[in-house]
């Protein structure tokens, strides 16, 4: 299955079972794409604030918004 895993919990739930143990949680591989089969792996706490963006998508696109609202005199 090449989807993401938001659409079938169970075939998300089949692919990751069992867990290693409890130090582990499911992590992206490429934290830039979606949970899909080939990116997901088991990571303890450490590893996974190694994968954190400082900045993400969003406060990205917030900054390109007040950018143009800026550049056109637009108040908000």
């Amino acid at each position: 299955m090449d989807n993401n895993f938001r659409e079938d919990f169970e075939e998300f739930y089949k692919e990751i079972w069992p867990r290693p143990s409890k130090l582990y949680s499911v992590d992206r591989i490429d934290v830039l794409k979606w949970y899909v089969k080939w990116n997901i792996k088991w990571s303890t706490k450490k590893e996974q604030s190694n994968n954190v963006r400082k900045v993400n998508s969003l406060t990205l696109e917030i900054q390109r918004l007040k950018s143009i609202l800026d550049s056109n005199k637009i108040i908000y």
